[in-house]
């Protein structure tokens, strides 16, 4: 019984980092987005 509690906690655990992975993600692309075309950065700097 306490087997299928820590499988559950474990569980929840793997959803959070794969969540937050994800988000993280997401921030980096609109950061490169807002630095290309807001500020007017370089496009050849990333070459």
């Amino acid at each position: 019984m306490i087997w299928m509690l820590l499988l559950i906690r474990h569980i929840k655990i793997v959803i959070i980092v794969i969540f937050i992975d994800r988000v993280m993600l997401l921030v980096g692309v609109i950061l490169s987005f807002r630095q290309i075309n807001v500020l007017g950065s370089d496009e050849s700097f990333f070459c």
